[in-house]
């Protein structure tokens, strides 16, 4: 982000100007200093929070019809949100690799260059290989870390005990071909719901008390793992879109909907000339569905999910292959390379839409936070660079 006046001074006259418009708003005494400290954050080029953005134009029409009072103190909570939010981003381990996120039961999407191709797909490659046993035996020994740091406090944390236990259990094979995947995903569910829990808790409210950063880290980190674990089983990946959309409200359904069709026509309209014919001639296929509207907008969401999750697994996965090129990744520097400049603005244009659909989806909800969270971190250092 680059200062309001890069290339010049800023006017004197505009300096005084906001110097009195600013001791007015703070003298009304309703939180006006959310949008004072903003301007200023622009004036200086400060890097700009894009969840904490997107949050503050989503807020409802009806909060802004209460006056500047109610609006300004819901932004407010929401500055805190995300200073919490990035907190918890520093405090958690760097999880280095979260995996491949597979595509699911619908059709396959690869990036060629800076083309987005549909391919057909043949046998799947040994579920078990080097990369899953791999990420199986690291899972094991992040797990026992957790249940280690638990065991001298397990008598406040009843509940996450038993889950991390539970899912202990089902892990706890030599092979990973040993494994009862649908009893492995049904305990990973509750793992990752109490790490979701925890996030959001507060001991103030309630008995239990709060986790220790490490004990919370660890247990985030456990969550984020069994995402990209689970998902590199065909039954995984089948249970866990089955499950995520069965349990989804009309509500949400509907709301799912329409990020769906926000970012199938951008992909038509602004990024045709990325889509081989393969790709483009499905996603027409599918926007036309949209468009007709025959069948119940429920089932519009679910017939249109798999192709989406099929795109949003190509485009995720080079951008994560990217990210893990970088030098020093994890700690400062680098640019992305490999994902192409289209297909990285496509990423940053559609966050809303990609984080709306994935929000009911916790495998693809705390992938696409990982890596977002680390595409600003690159983004932010290399504008730093350029300056």
């Amino acid at each position: 982000m680059q200062p309001l006046w890069r290339n010049t001074e800023r006017p004197e006259r505009n300096s005084e100007s906001w110097l009195k418009i600013r001791r007015r708003l703070l003298a009304e005494d309703e939180n006006w200093q959310v949008w004072t400290d903003w301007y200023e954050a622009r004036l200086r080029g400060d890097p700009v929070d894009k969840w904490l953005e997107l949050q503050r134009i989503t807020i409802p029409y009806e909060n802004w019809e209460q006056g500047p009072a109610v609006v300004n103190g819901r932004i407010a909570e929401l500055i805190e949100e995300a200073k919490a939010r990035r907190a918890a981003v520093r405090n958690t381990p760097d999880i280095s690799d979260p995996g491949e996120l597979e595509p699911g039961s619908g059709p396959r999407f690869v990036l060629a260059g800076d083309q987005l191709d549909h391919v057909s797909t043949g046998p799947d490659p040994d579920e078990t290989g080097p990369d899953v046993a791999a990420l199986h035996t690291h899972l094991q020994k992040r797990l026992a870390n957790l249940a280690g740091a638990l065991a001298p406090t397990a008598n406040q944390y009843p509940a996450l005990v038993e889950s991390v236990d539970d899912y202990r259990g089902y892990l706890n094979v030599n092979d990973p071909n040993e494994l009862d995947i649908p009893a492995l995903w049904m305990t990973g569910v509750g793992l990752m719901e109490q790490a979701r829990a925890f996030d959001g808790h507060d001991a103030a409210v309630t008995l239990t008390p709060n986790l220790e950063p490490e004990t919370l880290g660890l247990l985030r980190e456990c969550g984020r793992l069994h995402a990209g674990f689970i998902t590199s089983f065909e039954q995984g990946r089948v249970l866990a879109e089955r499950a995520a959309l069965a349990m989804l409200t009309p509500e949400q359904l509907q709301e799912m909907l329409e990020h769906q069709q926000s970012l199938v026509n951008r992909l038509l309209v602004d990024y045709g000339h990325h889509l081989t014919d393969s790709a483009r001639a499905l996603l027409e296929a599918l926007n036309h569905q949209y468009l007709a509207a025959i069948i119940k907008s429920e089932e519009l969401a679910r017939l249109g999910f798999p192709v989406v999750h099929g795109v949003l697994a190509a485009l995720g996965n080079t951008a994560r292959r990217c990210i893990l090129a970088v030098p020093g990744f994890g700690a400062v520097g680098g640019t992305i390379a490999g994902l192409g400049d289209a297909w990285m603005v496509f990423l940053q244009a559609s966050l809303g839409d990609i984080m709306g659909i994935a929000a009911n989806v916790p495998e693809l909800q705390v992938y696409f936070e990982w890596l977002y969270a680390h595409l600003d971190e690159i983004a932010d250092n290399q504008s730093s660079d350029d300056d």
